[in-house]
């Protein structure tokens, strides 16, 4: 059943069937696809049939779908209310970033961090330098792409 929510995901978008693997697998705690334009019905239902919470919030012909655990989106909704550096790292931890880049995105915008952070693909997310956690990170996001590609 897992498997073939998967597949009929990717069949739609293979971003959105990437990023519910790795929810589902505990990579990342809680995703977000910010200005879906797709089938969100259906996306809500296939996400839904792998064992995830969906949140909807619809703007015009655009959508957000958040989506995770219960409990990570309850953690996602109380970290909103949290402020600055606060909250840059309490939802980098719930997407699934290593801390120390959480921190270190944190410190960039309060202005207490100086540099440019790296940014690789797939993994969507600042690396901060000398990190050594975002490449085990890639490893699994790779081996994920792989999966999918053999669904």
């Amino acid at each position: 059943m897992v498997v073939e929510a998967i597949r009929k995901l990717g069949r739609l978008d293979r971003r959105v069937a990437l990023l519910a693997f790795l929810t589902v697998q505990g990579i990342k705690p809680v995703s977000k696809l910010d200005g879906f334009e797709g089938p969100d019905e259906v996306v809500v239902e296939l996400l839904k049939e792998l064992g995830l919470e969906v949140e909807v919030t619809r703007e015009g012909c655009k959508t957000d779908i958040l989506f995770g655990s219960r409990e990570a989106l309850n953690r996602y909704h109380a970290s909103e209310k949290l402020k600055g550096g606060e909250k840059i790292k309490a939802l980098g931890k719930l997407f699934g970033y290593p801390e120390c880049c959480s921190r270190f995105f944190a410190g960039l915008m309060e202005g207490k961090a100086k540099g440019k952070p790296g940014k690789r693909p797939p993994l969507e997310h600042f690396i901060c330098p000398g990190c050594k956690e975002s490449p085990q990170l890639l490893e699994k996001y790779l081996k994920a792409r792989r999966t999918l590609k053999e669904l």
